[in-house]
């Protein structure tokens, strides 16, 4: 889920940082957040609650904004080819937000957003739980001043 997580958070930063300002680039997001949600929608719906791809079919119809070709396509991918795909992208940037938040609360004034992006990325993907105990070190390694870098501590 790191990669799907990252790409997500990178996008909630951005928006925090300014970005989607023009009603165009609002709408452009707002549409692709309501076709998220419906493909997130469908594979939770087929692949834990043993929906029906017809119903899933109908719910990207209804609420997803692409035609039924794209639609068609998507539900495959999502409940069938890749199952349960969607699902790292919201819950890991959540989960990166959740970090991010508890490291600008720990540190205070120390907190340099810039320097725990770098952390994020700098130990590349690997499990959330491994991320955040990444993260916990790099908190530490902040608080007392040590320069960060990759933490190997299993």
């Amino acid at each position: 889920g790191y990669q799907e997580a990252w790409a997500e958070y990178a996008v909630m930063a951005i928006r925090e940082e300014g970005a989607f300002n023009t009603p165009d680039e609002r709408l452009g997001r707002a549409q692709f957040e309501k076709m998220f949600a419906a493909r997130a929608l469908v594979d939770i719906g087929i692949n834990y609650f043993g929906k029906d791809t017809q119903w899933g079919q109908k719910i990207l119809d209804r609420y997803s904004g692409q035609t039924e070709a794209q639609s068609r396509k998507g539900l495959l991918r999502d409940t069938t080819d890749w199952p349960a795909q969607i699902l790292p992208y919201s819950l890991g940037a959540r989960y990166i937000l959740r970090m991010r938040e508890q490291a600008r609360f720990e540190l205070g004034e120390r907190f340099d957003l810039r320097r725990l992006h770098d952390a994020v990325l700098g130990i590349g993907a690997v499990p959330l739980t491994v991320l955040e105990r990444h993260i916990d070190w790099f908190v530490d390694q902040e608080r007392t001043g040590t320069a960060p870098g990759i933490c190997t501590a299993n």
